[in-house]
Order: C-alpha cells, then sequence, then structure tokens
C-alpha cells in the first residue's frame, strides 16, 4: 500500500471511529458514507465495529479492490451501494445478509469476475446503471440469483437481452429503460411473477404480435422515445389499457395494431370485414372500438393528444379566440405558452396565417395542434359542474340557463353568461349560444358570448356567428328554410335543436321542418316543441293559398 493509500486509509479508520460514538450510530438502522478517497484500495476492518450499520454506501473510490471479510459478520448490513469502480471488490462474496446492491456509473471492464455475485443468495434488489461499456453483453451470472425480485438495468447500451432471464422466476420489477434494444424480449412475458416493466421504446420499433402481451404487466412504462414515433407508442399502450379493460377480440386488437404499425393497411380491410370484427365484442362496445380506430387510428399523429406539465405550447399565427383567455386555461394545467420556436420545442398550436419560415423545419420533430385540437383537450381535461350535469344526464340546469339565453331581458343574459364561465358550457348549449348571439342587439353581451364560443366551440361556429346570412320572421319560409340548413350544415349543428328554436322564436320555420328533418328527427321535434306535423302540413298549405 503506497502512502497515499495509506493516508486514506488511515483518514477513513478515523473517520469510523468518530460515527461510531456518534448519536446516529445508535439508531435501529444509519447509512454510512464513504466517498472520494481516490487512493483507498480496500475498506479497513475497523468498519466492523459499526454494528447497526443498515445501509453502506462507497462513492467515488476508483481503486477500490477489497472488501473486508467482518462486513459480513454486520448481522443488520443489508444494502450496499457502489459507484466509480472498475472492477467487482473482492470480499463482496462475504455478505451473505444483504439483500439490495446499487452498482452505478461504474464502467465495469470485460475482465470483471462477475462470479463473485453467486454467494449472494439473499440479494432481493440488484441495479446495474451505467457500468457495461463497449457494448457488453449482460453477464448470465445474474440469472443464477434466483431469488431476485427487482433487476434494475438503465442505461447499459444493451442491444439484446438473454433469453436466461427466464430463470428469475421470483422477478417482479425489471427495469430496461434507457438500452437500445432492436428487439422485443418477448421472453420477459414468461415471467410469472412479473408486475413492473420498464421497457425502452426502440424494442417497439416494429410492434411485434407478441408485444400484445404487455397488456398484462400491472405497471408498464415506455421511455427514451426520441428514435419511434411518441403518437404510435402512446397509441400502443391505449391499445393495451382498452384490451385489458373492454377484453378485445383477438382479431380487432390485431387489426389495431396493424393500424398503428402502418395506417395504409387499414385500406386492407373491407367494410364488412371491419364490422365483422367489432361484431366479435359485446354489443355495448362496438361504438367505442370504432370511435378508437375513427378517432386515434386514422387522423395524422398531431391529432391524438397528450400533454404533460412542464410544456411549452408555441403560438404561430393568429388565433381565432381571445389569446389571455387561452393562457389562463393553458396556464391552469401546468404548461407555458409562447411564441419562440426552437429545436426543443414540443407543440406548436398553427393559427392563421403562421410564419412557416420559423416552424417548417422543426414541425417534424413536434407535434401541431390546432386550436379546435387544444380546446377539445382542455375541455377533457377540466369538467366544471354545468360540464359534469350535462354527462349526467340532468337537463334542468341547462333548461334555465337556455330560458335565461334566449331571454328578453339582458340582465337574464348577462347572469347565464356568468354560470357558462364559471361551470363550463356543455356542447349541447351549442344551438342555445348560437341563437342568443344572433338575436341579441347589445355589442357587450354579443361580444362576451363570442368569447364563450371561442374558447369552447370550433372555428367555423364563431364564424357563423357573424355571418351575413339572416335569421329573422321578416324572411320568407323558404328562404328561412335555406339559411337555416346552411348554418346546420357549416357547424355541424343540430337540426331539431334550430328548428325548434326558430319555431319558439318566430313562430316559423314550417317549411325548414317539412322539407329538411327526416322522419325520425319530425317525431324528436314534436317532444321539443307543442308541434304536430299534422300542423306543420296545413300550416303550409295555408301559407300557399295565401
Amino acid at each position: 500500500m503506497n502512502k497515499n493509500a495509506l493516508d486514506d486509509y488511515d483518514r477513513l479508520v478515523q473517520s469510523i471511529f468518530d460515527y461510531d460514538h456518534h448519536p446516529a450510530a445508535q439508531q435501529e438502522k444509519f447509512s454510512f458514507l464513504v466517498q472520494s478517497y481516490r487512493y483507498l484500495t480496500e475498506l479497513p476492518h475497523e468498519i466492523s465495529f459499526l454494528h447497526r450499520l443498515h445501509s453502506l454506501h462507497i462513492h467515488n473510490c476508483t481503486r477500490l479492490q477489497y472488501l473486508p471479510t467482518e462486513l459480513g459478520d454486520l448481522p443488520q448490513l443489508h444494502t450496499l451501494q457502489i459507484t466509480t469502480i472498475k472492477q467487482l471488490p473482492k470480499g463482496l462474496g462475504q455478505l451473505a445478509n444483504i439483500d439490495t446492491l446499487l452498482l452505478s456509473d461504474s464502467l465495469l471492464l470485460k475482465s470483471t469476475n462477475w462470479n463473485r455475485l453467486l454467494p449472494l443468495t439473499n440479494l432481493r434488489t440488484l441495479k446495474l446503471s451505467n457500468c457495461l461499456s463497449n457494448w457488453q453483453p449482460l453477464p448470465t451470472q445474474i440469472f443464477k440469483l434466483t431469488n431476485l425480485e427487482a433487476l434494475h438495468l438503465p442505461n447499459n447500451q444493451l442491444i439484446t437481452l438473454p433469453e436466461e432471464i427466464q430463470q428469475l422466476q421470483a422477478l417482479k420489477t425489471l427495469d430496461l429503460s434507457y438500452n437500445p434494444l432492436s428487439n422485443f424480449p418477448a421472453f420477459v412475458l414468461q415471467l410469472p411473477a412479473l408486475q413492473t416493466l420498464v421497457l425502452p421504446a426502440s424494442a417497439l420499433a416494429n410492434f411485434p404480435s407478441s408485444s400484445l402481451g404487455l397488456q398484462h404487466i400491472a405497471n408498464l412504462t415506455i421511455t427514451d422515445s426520441k428514435q419511434v414515433d411518441k403518437t404510435a407508442v402512446r397509441l400502443f399502450l391505449q391499445l393495451l389499457r382498452h384490451s385489458k379493460k373492454h377484453a378485445y377480440s383477438n382479431a380487432l386488437q390485431q387489426l389495431i395494431l396493424d393500424a398503428i404499425r402502418d395506417r395504409k393497411q387499414l385500406r386492407s380491410y373491407t367494410k364488412k370485414k371491419l364490422f365483422l370484427l367489432l361484431d366479435s365484442h359485446l354489443s355495448v362496445l362496438q361504438s367505442e372500438a370504432l370511435e378508437l380506430l375513427k378517432n386515434k387510428l386514422l387522423p395524422t399523429r398531431s391529432a391524438c393528444l397528450f400533454i404533460a406539465k412542464g410544456s411549452k405550447i408555441i403560438v404561430q399565427g393568429n388565433l381565432k379566440g381571445s389569446l389571455s383567455a387561452l393562457q389562463l386555461r393553458i396556464e391552469e394545467q401546468g404548461w407555458q405558452l409562447g411564441k419562440k420556436v426552437t429545436a426543443a420545442t414540443q407543440y406548436i398550436l398553427i393559427g392563421r396565417k403562421p410564419n412557416r419560415a420559423k416552424w417548417q423545419k422543426i414541425a417534424p420533430k413536434a407535434t401541431l395542434l390546432t386550436e379546435k385540437m387544444l380546446l377539445a383537450h382542455l375541455q377533457q381535461l377540466h369538467t366544471p359542474y354545468l360540464l359534469a350535469s350535462a354527462n349526467k344526464n340532468t337537463t334542468e340546469q341547462l333548461q334555465n340557463i337556455t330560458q335565461l339565453l334566449l331571454s328578453a331581458d339582458n340582465n337574464n343574459v348577462l347572469l347565464a353568461i356568468d354560470l357558462l364561465q364559471a361551470g363550463g358550457i356543455p356542447i349541447s348549449l351549442q344551438e342555445a349560444i348560437f341563437w342568443a348571439y344572433r338575436r341579441q342587439s347589445s355589442a357587450t353581451i354579443r361580444r362576451k358570448l363570442k368569447q364563450l364560443a371561442s374558447v369552447h366551440f370550433s372555428v367555423n361556429f364563431v364564424q357563423l356567428l357573424q355571418s351575413k346570412k339572416r335569421l329573422q320572421a321578416s324572411l320568407s319560409e323558404k328562404q328561412l328554410a335555406k339559411n337555416l340548413a346552411f348554418f346546420v350544415r357549416a357547424a355541424d349543428l343540430d337540426a331539431v335543436k334550430m328548428a325548434a328554436f326558430c319555431y319558439q322564436i318566430f313562430q316559423k320555420g314550417y317549411w325548414f321542418i317539412y322539407q329538411y328533418l327526416n322522419q325520425a328527427q319530425q317525431e324528436q321535434l314534436t317532444q321539443l316543441v307543442s308541434l304536430t306535423m299534422d300542423e306543420v302540413q296545413h300550416k303550409l298549405i295555408e301559407l300557399n293559398e295565401s
């Protein structure tokens, strides 16, 4: 032992004696830290004086080669953590009592003697983080530690995983994050006790059919998706979750997986075959399965929205709604709003006339949003009390607000606006908002209604509020019907509700009811207003005669 090593050894011995008399050393479980002894080659046997030692942490002792055999005599020593070493130290096998071994940032050499792990038969948790350099394979000696319950192998440059891992029958947690795995290790699904699995996204690059087995893993996390389409990974996780919850048939799971892998493959399925697959479930799940196909698989990747807290949303162009109102809602979710596009930009909110030179090169790396998409996502994240009422099919509150909106007293309209600002706007009130705006003469109230619509409804709807097409009692029946039909088509409004409001406000709209509503819609209308189809036809005859 050279002079520098001897000095480090003596300093550590003195530190052990000092700590042995410290009150902390008398606690039931306590930790001891050996840090930055650069020349230390072995731990002094005096460490065995720390009888109550529970956790030993050795950091930045790069030349450490030996652990004293006395460590094995410490009855309460259960955790050993070592960083920045090049070899597993001799004497490690003497620590038969430890159940947790943590090795990190050590860059262990290829010549490392992994057999020194084999005597650790009580080991329950093993962590090797950033320890295997130069694309080394995983040491097979690890798979002989058959009592292991948690194996953490993050950031080790592992390309493949040995099939011998199936020997770890007691394994509950397996962490393979941040490794460039090139194939999906399907054999991990054969581990009977596995509950938590962390996989790098590269292992799911081609989404093999065997990956559908991951739906049985209780806690699944996918990391490091830089080289894989994040949207595809999100869709895959959704598929697993829905399959597990609703017991999707194998055929439907494979169909959705094909669509995630390559959306073009959907074209090979005829409509008849699609519906046959959907019919393989309970009937109550057909609509949900259809929505999953329609909304999650067929649109571009930007339509599938998930925004984590702390994300930054960059605005490019002019938005239809009030930017200040949108900013408040964004800040409530813990997001940021900005205008400067950089290489780190995650989300770009595109408005009218964006500066394409700023975002076009970044766009393939970021998720592009429309204002409508973002508003729909915000609506899902936050459900105020009026929206909750609508979801529970309790319509009394909504009927009262509708009456206030269409009241001739402006104070009533303002009260309704205040209620909507606090409680949210259910989509079922869209037609009432439309009529309230169109028949309102107060510029202040029209402005507030437009702001509400800008935040909660589509851009087309906001544009139609200000359309020059008239809806007035002075219009002829046919012209009124033509204009009503235009508004219904342009903003996808409910034709029955539009007809009902028109009749209640103007006592007109007979031609629209007769010509533009089908039989089912006509029956629905008669339940909303005190009007029969015989009365509609009789009124139209009177109008023709006059």
